[in-house]
This record gives structure tokens, sequence and C-alpha cells, in this order.
């Protein structure tokens, strides 16, 4: 009978062990004890489409298929490696969480390394139905890392920046000043007018190349900016301070935050 059961063992074993997952990667890290959606980025060269997978099913099939692709880093990989479309996913919030961008057979990190990475992203986006109506953007700029996909040691790269578009008209009482400190650029507002003037605490970046604005992406990860509004009385002057630590390291240039009621324009370097 013992030697029976031990046989029964055996067997079992290995069947178990037949099911099991083979990771080929631990490049698709996911965080402990989140159950929220699976984000999907693509990207055609003019607009950025990203939409969710909330059903665990397919959400575990799409991370498992991700985990079992054999990885290797690309040390010579470069933002030239780049081509259209460009893929992109993210799960979890926080410094946990894993995003990544996908071009042209290689894997870009949160952290901006690149893996050679053979998978068929084009398959993956046409095989899971996204619940719920998929968001467009004119702008590639929230791409997981298209902070490392878009500019390389010169600088940033104007072919995959998105176009600015236009501004809104600032009321000619308001003259609008900016001195840059390291990550802290403080913004100084006179209101010369009648009437108080608002803003807010949420701002884009934008970078001025061969004479064209064109929108910076942020660092992969999490920015949350608390839904405060300033005012600017009449006849007064306040200076508001914008953190801008979550544009990473600025290439030298000319840039300009911009809201939804003003901008300010900066240099970098020289």
């Amino acid at each position: 009978m013992k030697k029976y059961l031990c046989m029964f063992m055996a067997v079992c074993a290995v069947l178990l062990t037949g099911c099991e997952r083979s990771a080929e990667n631990d490049l698709v890290k996911i965080p402990e004890n989140f159950s929220g959606a699976l984000e999907m980025y693509y990207y055609n060269g003019e607009k950025t489409v990203m939409g969710y997978i909330f059903d665990g099913n397919s959400r575990a099939d799409i991370l498992n298929s991700l985990s079992a692709v054999s990885a290797k880093s690309a040390e010579n990989w470069s933002p030239e490696d780049v081509t259209i479309p460009v893929y992109g996913v993210k799960f979890g919030m926080g410094e946990n969480a894993f995003e990544a961008a996908w071009t042209n057979g290689y894997w870009i990190t949160r952290t901006g390394e690149a893996y050679s990475f053979d998978y068929d992203f084009a398959e993956l986006w046409k095989d899971y139905d996204r619940e719920g109506t998929d968001s467009t953007w004119s702008t590639a700029a929230i791409l997981p890392c298209a902070y490392y996909l878009f500019r390389d040691e010169n600088g940033w790269i104007a072919d995959y920046l998105s176009p600015a578009g236009n501004l809104s008209e600032m009321p000619e009482t308001l003259a609008v000043a900016s001195t840059l400190d390291e990550d802290v650029l403080t913004v100084q507002f006179t209101n010369s007018g009648e009437r108080e003037w608002g803003f807010g605490e949420f701002f884009d970046l934008q970078a001025q190349l061969d004479g064209e604005w064109y929108q910076v992406p942020r660092l992969p990860g999490d920015w949350i900016y608390i839904a405060l509004a300033h005012f600017v009385m009449p006849q007064q002057t306040l200076e508001h301070e914008y953190d801008l630590s979550c544009y990473g390291e600025l290439p030298e240039g000319k840039y300009r935050i911009v809201t939804d009621s003003f901008w300010a324009e900066f240099y970098i370097g020289n």
C-alpha cells in the first residue's frame, strides 16, 4: 500500500509541476494585494489610445503571457531604435506599480532599462476587449515610459513628441514672470486690473524645438495634483511655486508651463 501511495504522490507532483506557469523574465511584477485594472496603450504616431482590462482572467492571461517571454538586456538600445507604433502597459499605483513601453521588439522599463522582447503586441491589442470606451489623446506624453523613448543625449526628439495645441489668452491686465531654482519654478503674478484672477495647481510642460512647441512627458509614476484654486486680487502681486521634479533632469532649452488659464516661459541652461 505504501508503494502505491508513493507512486500516486509522485505522479501528482509531476502533474502539478506541469501546470505551473514557467516565467522567463521578472519584468512583469504584480503589486501585492492589488486587483485593479490593467491599462493598455497604443500610439500610432498621431494619437494615443488607452483602455482598461478589468476582467481578472483576461488580466491574468495577459500578464502570464508577458512573463513567459524570454527577455535579455539590450545595453546598446537607444531612442533611435523606436519605431511606430508604440504600445504600453501599466498595472497598479505607487512605487510598486509595474509599467512599461514596447517598440520594435524592445521592452522599456519604468527606470529606463531596455530589454529585447519578442512579443506580438498588435495581436494582444486586437485579442482582448477593453471594457468601456477607449480614451484618446492627441499626445504621446501619456504613454508609459515616454520620458525614455523620446529623448537622447542631445535632448528631446521632435519627430516623436506631439505638437502643443493653441494656448488660451491671458488677460491684458495680468503680468507673469518666472524664476527657476533647481526643480522649483516660482511664478509671479501681477494683477493690474479691477477683477480677481484665478489659477490652479495642475500644469503641463512644453519644450520649444526648432521654433515649435511640443508636449513633454513626465517621469514614469503617479503624479497627483491637489485640486486647489489660487486667486490674485485686483492691484496685487502673488508668487506661487511649481515643482518640476516629476519631469526629471530636463535637457537645455526653452520651456513653458501651461495651465488652463496661463503660461509662463523659462530657460534651462544657456
